[in-house]
């Protein structure tokens, strides 16, 4: 009885954190609705861009192929999902687009901190020469909301999400996220 009891609190206190999660990763307020390009991503881009492998490395069911939705890609499954999206980069007056990019990236590594974990600035496991910042899971913990971001060579700005709804470790996160930045570098 006991046993019973504590597995259903468990799986309740892993929704309600799933739910959680999912509703932060949802929002659309006006600054985060503006802020991600409709730079034309099709379905076909998604697939390149979130790939099956990302999934398998994450010990993950595969769902779903990845889709298009408001200029980002998404890929939902049972054990959690990813999304990735270039973010608009507006260059203000005496600002050339590779100096409005790095403006645009330094505040986005810098909205990082805080949400459990610290942010790693300086992102050793990530392929050579990526300009990346990244949040991975809350400290301890093996589910939530980690994120990357970005900075091409082509001056794009790229956010990458991941929530983990159920247990998933540091290491395959890790892997995971190399794998989306190739694909984000090459596509961007």
């Amino acid at each position: 009885m006991r046993t019973v009891l504590t597995l259903v609190v468990g799986a309740a206190i892993g929704a309600l954190i799933a739910v959680g999660v999912m509703l932060a990763l949802d929002d659309d307020s006006p600054a985060e609705a503006n802020s991600l390009t409709t730079d034309g991503l099709t379905s076909a881009d998604c697939v390149e861009l979130i790939p099956d492998p990302v999934f398998e490395t994450l010990g993950w069911q595969l769902g779903g192929v990845a889709t298009e939705n408001a200029g980002r890609c998404e890929r939902y499954g049972d054990d959690g999902s990813t999304t990735v999206g270039d973010l608009a980069v507006v260059a203000s007056s005496g600002e050339d687009r590779a100096e409005a990019a790095e403006r645009v990236y330094d505040e986005r590594c810098s909205e990082l901190f805080g949400g459990g974990s610290t942010p790693d600035l300086d992102v050793e496991w990530l392929p050579d020469g990526a300009t990346a910042c990244a949040r991975l899971l809350p400290e301890g913990q093996e589910q939530g909301l980690a994120e990357v971001v970005l900075l091409t060579d082509a001056d794009e700005v790229v956010q990458i999400r991941l929530v983990a709804i159920h247990a998933t470790a540091e290491d395959a996160v890790q892997d995971a996220f190399a794998q989306l930045v190739a694909a984000a570098d090459q596509h961007w």
